[in-house]
């Protein structure tokens, strides 16, 4: 046992010692190989470790603010840069988008265009919407027709008969008329057809209008819109006056704009003769609608484009439909109402006149004699499958019958010797 204490304790000693000189042998290594460490360190870059955002937005608000309260101030060093030359920018090119439009051969029945409000706008002034391309500055711009150029003078040896009168801001036709004129019994505008050789009926459409047939037309005036209601309530009022007692059309309690409806032939005849007028024959009213070209169509060109709904027996004010117009302005040949003329009616008509007479066929007024029935021509759409709107359709009324969905206009006619 004395041994092996002696023993243990001769190991404690050497171990104190051992344990001092190592600490010693620490410090002078500590004290000489450091500070090569150090320069090896600062030769090293140091990288710069980013802050965890997540975490550190996850630790409570004001342990965030106490670490930054003891980060010491650090002011932000602007970095010196080199100046950069920048080109200057081209000014913009500013291009007008109406260059880039070109208006060719305008269809007669894009009469006029609608305005956001609801109003309708002029056919020579409108707006153009463009998308213009990335260079080109422009917004809306308004198309203005250029300075109009002097048209026809009036001829100062052509009379109006006595209760028409000019309208004197219409122009007037080559041949010097005015082209348009008022009635002074029921205030009806009207517009000039110059008349010449033009043709009616067809080949493609009802065997009751074929063949086609040329015809020579002297030139006439016609209402512009069928006889409204208000039209006829002043004839009957006017008549009153008179001692002479009309009866109330079958739709007068209408909107006075309407077209008169229900009228027999003979009563429609017996207005036209009190405002110094006719009804139309067969061939002005075709001619009225087709022009000298024989278009299938008063707009002449085109399908049929309606602004009103045109179904089974609807009949809308006058003039309002601005795509069922001619040219010369005559509105409602198409659509609206189907309208008396003054010919007798055969559904053979132009089979026999293509056979007969000499072409162009001049002053054509149809037959000269009543057929089967005591039947008119009445001009206008015909319903079958589907409407046929084209303005060669014929059918044959009772000239007693009051149907109503038949109106009627008046014609000025103007013999070669007035010319």
């Amino acid at each position: 046992m004395e041994s092996t204490r002696r023993t243990d304790r001769t190991y404690l000693l050497p171990q104190k010692i051992l344990t001092l000189g190592t600490i010693f042998t620490l410090s002078t290594i500590f004290t000489l190989v450091l500070p090569g460490c150090r320069r090896e360190e600062e030769a090293t870059p140091e990288v710069e470790v980013q802050p965890d955002w997540r975490k550190e937005k996850a630790q409570p608000r004001e342990l965030r603010n106490q670490g930054d309260a003891d980060e010491p101030e650090v002011k932000a060093v602007k970095k010196k840069t080199k100046p950069v030359s920048v080109a200057p920018k081209k000014p913009r090119t500013i291009i007008s988008p109406i260059d880039q439009f070109e208006i060719v051969n305008v269809p007669s029945h894009a009469v006029s265009l609608m305005k956001e409000e609801g109003q309708l706008a002029n056919r020579d002034s409108f707006v153009v919407l463009s998308k213009p391309a990335e260079d080109v500055d422009a917004k809306f711009h308004r198309i203005q027709p250029p300075k109009a150029t002097p048209g026809p003078d009036k001829d100062q040896s052509l009379k109006l008969p006595s209760g028409f009168v000019e309208i004197d801001e219409s122009g007037y036709s080559q041949t010097g008329w005015p082209l348009r004129i008022r009635c002074l019994a029921d205030n009806a505008e009207m517009a000039f057809e110059p008349g010449g050789v033009a043709t009616i009926g067809t080949n493609d459409g009802p065997i009751e209008a074929q063949p086609p047939i040329k015809v020579s037309i002297d030139p006439f005036y016609i209402d512009v819109t069928e006889v409204t209601v208000e039209q006829y309530d002043r004839f009957r009022e006017y008549r009153q006056n008179e001692g002479v007692r009309i009866k109330e059309a079958p739709n007068g309690a209408d909107d006075p704009q309407r077209p008169v409806l229900g009228l027999s032939y003979n009563q429609a005849r017996v207005y036209c003769l009190w405002a110094g007028k006719l009804l139309p024959n067969e061939a002005q009213w075709e001619y009225a609608a087709r022009g000298n070209s024989g278009s299938r169509y008063p707009w002449r060109q085109g399908n049929p484009i309606w602004q009103h709904l045109q179904k089974g027996s609807r009949i809308h004010i006058v003039a309002t439909d601005r795509f069922d117009r001619t040219p010369e302005g005559v509105f409602d040949l198409a659509g609206n109402a189907l309208e008396w003329c003054n010919d007798w009616y055969y559904p053979d008509t132009y089979k026999l006149a293509a056979e007969k007479l000499g072409q162009p066929i001049k002053d054509f007024a149809g037959p000269g004699r009543p057929g089967d029935g005591n039947q008119r021509v009445v001009k206008g759409r015909i319903e079958k499958v589907r409407s046929d709107w084209s303005a060669w359709n014929r059918q044959g009324i009772s000239q007693t019958d009051s149907n109503e969905r038949i109106g009627f206009r008046g014609v000025l006619s103007l013999s070669p010797t007035d010319q």
